[in-house]
């Protein structure tokens, strides 16, 4: 159903993104793992992936960073040729009172859950 397509997956070391990341790789695409600092959980995917016969590799980057996001997607289309689907599964919940937030707390919020899906 997928087959010769290419799949990122963000927030796919663990929880819905990996379930994601090994659907997509279920249904025939080669997929990128995309995580912020865990490379051993990343790696479980991907290896689960392999073991079934996908095609899958691991990319560790901060993506409320912009220019992460596009060396993100270069690595994809280095890695496997193009890029089909793109699913922004990373987020973040900092949780604090309505009048306790800051504003380094909501751009930290902001620039993953929004900027970070829609640079991606």
């Amino acid at each position: 159903m997928l087959h010769n397509k290419v799949a990122i997956v963000t927030g796919a070391s663990r929880e819905i993104g990996a379930a994601m990341a090994e659907t997509l790789a279920r249904a025939g695409a080669a997929v990128v793992v995309a995580h912020r600092g865990e490379s051993e959980r990343a790696e479980s995917v991907v290896a689960r992936i392999r073991s079934a016969g996908g095609q899958a590799l691991a990319y560790d980057a901060d993506l409320s960073d912009i220019e992460a996001n596009r060396a993100l997607v270069a690595f994809a289309v280095e890695s496997f040729g193009r890029v089909d689907i793109f699913a922004a599964n990373a987020g973040l919940t900092l949780w604090s009172a309505f009048l306790d937030t800051t504003v380094e707390t909501w751009n930290t919020l902001i620039d993953l859950n929004l900027k970070g899906s829609y640079f991606g």
